[in-house]
């Protein structure tokens, strides 16, 4: 409702001092107030999400994703101080910093927790002088130190924040970026959420050198696992993390040096459930991260489901191979993993090579250009393969694409015999993760050469199999299974499907 308001000129200039404290000086739209009352009701912590949402929604689309403004809901933020106190954290007593503090989503609830530990009389001095944030965003910053002046205020017994709260507040949080703070290694604890966002080209080099162990294993990094490792920088000794993370580095190839320097020091990995509703506005597969910097040889790392809909649960153990191998973390699904993969029975792989902004020219539509058709290749869009395993490549989602790619086809990436596409990508509303189609002989001959856009992975079965379409409609089979849908989520948490971990993964018996 407020995006809706926002796109047709309406905005906030105090969402804190509307959802917090109710100071409610200014027009709301019709559609807005019939549901303060509803906000009001709501418990403090999360009135202020709905203020951080809000003033994230009133920077703009272009500038939230930039950067990665998406705020963590009370419940893992709860879920996450129960974890820290089990292993160790003392709220009484311990310091915490959060290094991407926009929103105040974590210090306002520690804050709270501190105010708690300390009992009723306690000077919330006392209190503040145990966090500290950091934000680069100034005006997120801002809003972070309305919604810890309004938390002051509260444990002063004050309805409104008064110009020491305020004041107190300013202190508690600096504006600067995180990756270029002084790291003393003093703190007891680090939490937070940083922001997920790939690092582009202009900037990768840099960031490798700097950061070695952050990814780019042959692929990308991304800055949320950047900032886990400068924390490391902010903590002392023994000291916790604790960080909301994209679920992506669990199994993705690119982050094999990321869990490997990681692996010694995890305490638990928590999977959050469903994906599309973690975080208002976006679908992201998330876990929760914890570790102990340094690692003190606790024996085996824990991992829970968070179901945002239900009771947390224990499914099993996670696996944390520290040699930089996927980790595989338990599912609510029982699901034994096999002993062969892929690449162990000899099947290969390969993504389409046909990128269509780069391939312009050499798309064409079969009915436009038919003195073409002979010296080119069948185009195969991701459409193509259907959620229930069958194979249509006239199938395109109903825009009209273009069906033919000019190619030379005698090269690799040409299919011309029986194999198993995959599509690389899933939707939010697909059922399994990996949805997967059988070419057999049939198909060959019918449709002739064909190609793939780069949404597309062929794999093909090794050249001794006797039977090429008995083995395709097999492996089709077994991919399409939901236990392959469970093992492969189990170790990825990104929409991507990987090719490399595709072929490398223990496929479920």
């Amino acid at each position: 409702m407020i995006k809706r308001e926002h796109a047709r000129g309406w905005s906030l200039r105090d969402p804190v001092a509307a959802f917090i404290h109710g100071s409610r000086n200014e027009d709301f739209p019709r559609s807005i107030s019939s549901i303060l009352a509803t906000v009001d009701a709501l418990p403090l912590d999360w009135r202020e999400y709905c203020a951080a949402a809000t003033a994230a929604v009133f920077l703009g689309a272009d500038e939230r994703k930039r950067l990665g403004v998406y705020f963590t809901p009370p419940i893992l933020v709860s879920h996450i101080l129960k974890r820290l106190i089990e292993f160790g954290y003392d709220p009484k007593n311990q310091t915490v910093i959060d290094p991407a503090a926009g929103g105040a989503a974590f210090l306002a609830p520690v804050l709270g927790a501190v105010l708690d530990a300390r009992g009723a009389g306690t000077d919330p001095r006392e209190a503040v002088a145990l966090i500290r944030g950091i934000e680069i965003e100034r005006r997120l910053a801002e809003v972070t130190r309305s919604i810890l002046a309004s938390r002051i205020a509260v444990a002063y017994g004050r309805a409104k924040p008064s110009a020491d709260d305020e004041s107190m507040a300013r202190e508690l949080v600096t504006v600067t970026d995180s990756l270029e703070a002084p790291e003393a290694g003093l703190m007891d604890v680090v939490m937070g959420n940083p922001p997920y966002i790939r690092i582009g080209a202009a900037d990768y080099i840099r960031f490798q050198q700097i950061w070695p162990d952050a990814g780019g294993d042959g692929g990308y990094i991304n800055l949320a696992m950047v900032f886990v490792l400068k924390s490391l920088g902010f903590v002392r000794e023994g000291g916790l993390l604790a960080f909301v993370l994209p679920g992506g580095f669990v199994g993705g190839p690119s982050f094999s040096s990321f869990r490997r320097a990681i692996a010694p020091m995890v305490l638990a990995i928590d999977r959050i459930e469903p994906r599309e509703r973690v975080f208002a506005d976006a679908i992201q597969d998330c876990v929760v991260l914890i570790l102990r910097k340094g690692g003190r040889g606790e024996t085996v790392p824990s991992s829970l489901s968070i179901d945002i809909d239900r009771p947390v649960k224990e499914f099993g153990l996670p696996s944390i191979p520290t040699n930089g191998l996927p980790w595989a973390i338990p599912t609510k699904a029982k699901v034994t993993h096999g002993t062969h993969s892929l690449r162990s029975l000899g099947w290969t792989g390969r993504v389409g090579p046909v990128v269509p902004f780069r391939w312009q020219s050499q798309m064409f539509h079969a009915a436009d250009q038919p003195e073409r058709v002979t010296s080119s290749a069948k185009l195969i869009w991701a459409s193509a393969i259907g959620q229930d395993g069958s194979f249509d490549p006239t199938r395109t989602s109903g825009v009209a694409k273009p069906d033919r790619a000019s190619v030379d086809l005698k090269a690799s990436f040409v299919i011309r015999s029986p194999c198993v596409v995959v599509q690389r990508t899933s939707a939010s509303n697909q059922k399994r993760r990996i949805c997967a189609a059988a070419i057999d002989i049939s198909m060959v001959r019918r449709y002739g050469p064909m190609v793939g856009d780069n949404h597309v992975i062929a794999l093909f079965p090794p050249d001794t199999v006797k039977n090429a379409d008995q083995a395709v409609n097999s492996m089709a089979a077994r991919l399409n299974s939901l236990e392959m849908s469970t093992v492969y989520a189990s170790s990825c948490g990104t929409a991507s499907v990987s090719v490399k971990q595709l072929m490398e993964m223990y496929l479920p018996e």
